[in-house]
């Protein structure tokens, strides 16, 4: 009950708070006769100082003396006194005496609220303070702009009800301070030198937006890198002009780069939606689904064949759901809950309806379907496992008893006659259901509970995942089962299962991975998975064995296509020897190859198969062949130090040949006009002809420190790239006196072709390495996306004449036409209409990006909305 002289309503605690805390108030305020009084405002700024608000909850706040001014800590004192404050004289810090104290006394809680925007800035500052601190007071970990603003004004000190800062925050802000007007002031100098006054403003905006968007695409490509093509595709969006709403940034080369390469390596498929932590997820037998089951009380079903994701969702528990799986027929999902029961649920119907299975007297962990979808077996923590038999028209259950503690997995063997169960008793045990009393076989040699288990597809052995970091493959047939360790995860392994063929195990972890462990290889190889932003909960093979689903923490569920980074390819054979080159012809219609076998081929794409045309005249290899504008020519280039031009509507194919060469001829190619052509030769130079004439007159390019393997044409004519031996391309620009050059470096090994776009701006190359690239010449440097694929070299690289394809021809006896997109704007369009996931707020924090949005939990990972964009 409460005091009779506290407002009604009131707790004794709160009461007794609110009470003393007025009193003393009000007796500091007007002192007495050894001491005299405490401005309100002095008052009000030290209780201030006390306390700290981080996403919207106030905490205290502990306050050092070393960084308080003297009349502030003897108003502490004096606040300590009177049982509001605790002081450590030992260490001298400073705090509220207790949490209640910021709700039940409303001066204070009033002035929380009031100073709410100041105090939840001060927390970030405390935090960056220290980070400054802790790494030496250096440049790199200043304030950043957004929070810099708010420093100066607390710094002039013109508000008397906030704390000043201490000397060593003041050099934090100061130095601040110092670092971006030094930046400001570098930047402005520059724009002096190149620009007039009147458009300096604009001129750093831009500057500044370019740079950005230079970063974020090296961002970009270090999560490519490390293997995490959508986050890469994310932060690759973030330094493009984003569709839609204009020009918010400039577009640069490095950005446009970056997208299109992580966007060609990109098989991740995220399916946000869950609003609590994603405990597990599981495939259809087709593939076509996906079921997970999460922390926010319920399942859901995801439809994979849209462009995004879609899901119905399975509400009917009161608790959370730990584990969901389909039947082996897809029409019915079982789900398992913290609230002690687990429900069947029939698809089959409108709306999902779901049956209760009861009986458990602890949580229910997991429960799987067995083979013939007629049985579940369901794991609890209250120590047992059950098998329930779902052919009655009421499920009963035979149970499952003998481990130490919670039962936290079960599944049956293919075959339905056996269950194997996991435990915190950190053992696994093997069931035989065949009789009236199930039998047991003990797996006992982890050291710590054993999280997951589940039987290889022929049933002769068993995987199990524990705490301890490992999970191990037991073999079963021999009289004492023999273990495989796999060794390699810096957390608890949460989730373990065989591939298809039973060659392989995923299994996932709490150090945020999941792991693909080939146990054919010596050593069991492993492939990494890396992506989530929390714990792994659960990892599960598609049925084709190439697709994985990962469940996670992170509110979120991957899919994982392992098929490797290899676009569909079109394969074209008929030459008895290597294909040395490839090349559109201008309709896109037709495609010119060059082979060992010394023919050149035309192919006709038209109609259901290709057909060919031989071009016979060449007495050693063809090393090139391509069009001219206007479809009529075909030139090819040969060992026997020839260049040969064909009249294809001759029907008796008559060539001009070109002869000047000292050694074999590697490349040739027509000018955009068709007047001059282009060669190259392992002499070490390229020519260029001008064949307009009665006779053929050349131009000698020379340059390169080793054989020339290809040479061609800019569409304008200006310029001509040139591939060598060396693993360099090289771009001639023949509109001055004398030809300057870019230097194209990346691919480690020789160079074997070279050509531009149609628009002039891109250059493809191929090389020895098995690679093609495609370098982006309209930044300051180039930047190349890789294509990847081709088991040979790659001999020959060359666009379609709408920049959208590129075909490459290697020595593997195939050639491959690559999608791309020569637009960057309709690529954004492209992959904005496909996203399923954005950054999350820590992610745009880690990567400097600006966050509006911090309603949503740091870690958490938003879906687009309905246009494909993200918040920020």
């Amino acid at each position: 009950m409460g005091r009779p002289d506290l407002p009604p309503g009131t707790g004794l605690l709160d009461g007794a708070i609110r009470a003393q805390a007025d009193r003393t108030f009000q007796a500091l305020r007007l002192g007495r006769s050894d001491r005299p009084g405490i401005a309100e405002d002095d008052l009000r700024r030290v209780l201030l100082s006390l306390v700290r608000l981080e996403a919207g909850t106030a905490t205290r706040r502990l306050l050092l003396r070393a960084e308080t001014e003297p009349a502030d800590w003897a108003i502490l004192e004096a606040l300590a006194e009177h049982r509001l404050v605790t002081l450590s004289g030992r260490e001298g810090t400073a705090e509220l005496v207790h949490e209640a104290v910021m709700t039940a006394w409303p001066l204070l809680a009033g002035l929380i609220g009031e100073h709410e925007e100041f105090l939840l800035w001060r927390t970030r500052f405390d935090r960056d303070f220290l980070t400054w601190k802790d790494r030496g007071c250096t440049e790199e970990y200043v304030l950043r702009r957004p929070d810099l603003a708010f420093a100066l004004e607390w710094l002039e000190g013109e508000r008397r009800d906030r704390q000043r800062p201490s000397a060593m925050e003041t050099a934090f802000v100061t130095a601040s301070r110092d670092h971006y007007n030094r930046r400001t002031r570098e930047l402005e100098e520059a724009l002096k030198k190149a620009q007039a006054a009147e458009a300096a403003a604009h001129e750093i905006r831009n500057a500044a937006l370019l740079q950005e968007s230079r970063a974020l695409a090296a961002f970009a490509q270090q999560e490519s890198a490390r293997g995490d093509h959508m986050t890469a595709v994310l932060l690759a969006l973030e330094a493009l002009p984003e569709p839609g709403r204009g020009g918010n940034r400039p577009v640069s080369a490095e950005a446009a780069v970056a997208l299109r390469q992580a966007w060609m390596r990109n098989r991740e498929l995220c399916l946000p939606g869950h609003t609590g932590h994603v405990n597990a997820a599981s495939f259809t037998a087709d593939g076509r689904r996906v079921v997970t089951a999460s922390d926010d009380h319920t399942a859901r079903l995801w439809n994979l064949s849209g462009l995004r994701p879609s899901a119905t969702v399975l509400e009917g528990h009161t608790g959370s759901v730990s584990a969901a799986s389909f039947s082996p027929d897809g029409r019915r999902v079982v789900t398992a809950s913290y609230d002690g029961t687990a429900r069947v649920w029939d698809l089959s119907g409108a709306s999902p309806a779901s049956t209760l299975l009861k009986g458990h007297t602890g949580w229910v962990i997991a429960a799987a379907f067995s083979p013939d979808g007629r049985s579940i077996v369901t794991a609890s923590h209250d120590g047992t496992a059950r098998a329930w038999n779902l052919a009655s028209p009421y499920p009963f259950a035979t149970v499952l008893t003998g481990h130490a503690n919670w039962v936290r997995a079960a599944s049956f063997s293919p075959d339905g006659g056996r269950v194997v169960t996991a435990s915190d008793d950190g053992t696994a045990r093997v069931w035989d259901l065949s009789g009236a009393d199930p039998a047991t076989l003990v797996l006992k040699r982890h050291t710590g509970p054993v999280n997951a288990t589940s039987f290889s597809p022929d049933g002769a052995r068993v995987v199990t995942a524990s705490d301890d970091g490992t999970a191990r493959v037991w073999d079963l047939p021999g009289a004492e089962p023999v273990t495989i360790v796999l060794e390699g995860h810096t957390g608890p392994i949460n989730s373990v299962q065989f591939s298809g063929d039973g060659g392989r195990v995923i299994s996932a972890s709490n150090d945020g991975t999941a792991r693909v462990w080939d146990l054919f290889a010596p050593c069991s190889a492993v492939t990494l998975l890396e992506g989530h932003t929390d714990l792994v909960l659960a990892a599960a093979f598609g049925p084709d064995g190439r697709c994985l689903v990962t469940a996670s923490g992170d509110g979120t569920a991957r899919v994982w296509d392992l098929s490797g980074p290899r676009p569909t390819s079109t394969v074209l054979e008929g030459h008895t020897g290597p294909v040395n080159a490839a090349a559109f012809g201008p309709d896109g219609r037709r495609l010119v190859t060059a082979s060992d076998d010394g023919t050149a081929r035309v192919w006709a794409l038209s109609g259901p198969r290709p057909t060919t045309t031989v071009l016979e005249g060449h007495t050693g290899p063809v090393n090139a062949a391509s069009f001219s504008p206007d479809g009529y020519c075909v030139i090819t280039a040969s060992n026997d130090y020839t260049t040969r031009i064909w009249n294809l509507p001759d029907p008796h194919l008559a060539a001009t040949v070109l002869e000047q060469h000292t050694g074999w001829v590697i490349a040739a190619s027509f000018s955009g006009d068709g007047q001059r052509v282009v060669t190259a030769s392992y002499d070490g130079t390229a020519r260029v002809w001008d064949w307009s004439g009665p006779r053929p007159v050349a131009t000698v390019l020379a340059g390169h420190n080793g054989r020339v393997n290809a040479a061609s044409f800019s569409p304008d004519g200006q310029r001509v790239v040139t591939a060598s031996y060396n693993g360099t391309a090289q771009v001639w620009d023949l509109s001055g006196p004398r030809p300057a050059v870019i230097v194209l470096e990346g691919h480690t090994g020789p160079v074997n072709a070279a050509s531009f776009s149609p628009d002039g701006r891109r250059v493809v190359t191929a090389s020895s390495d098995r690679m093609a690239r495609v370098w982006d010449l309209s930044g300051s440097r180039p930047a190349a996306i890789v294509l990847e694929g081709h088991t040979g070299m790659v001999i020959a690289a060359s666009f379609s004449p709408d920049g959208r394809r590129v075909v490459t021809a290697s020595s593997d006896h195939t050639a491959r036409v690559w999608k791309m997109y020569p637009d960057i704007t309709e690529l954004s369009a492209h992959v904005v209409s496909r996203l399923s996931r954005c950054l999350s707020t820590v992610q745009r924090e880690r990567f400097g990006l600006v966050v509006e949005d911090t309603a949503p939990p740091r870690y958490f990972i938003p879906p687009p909305d309905a246009q494909g964009r993200c918040p920020r």
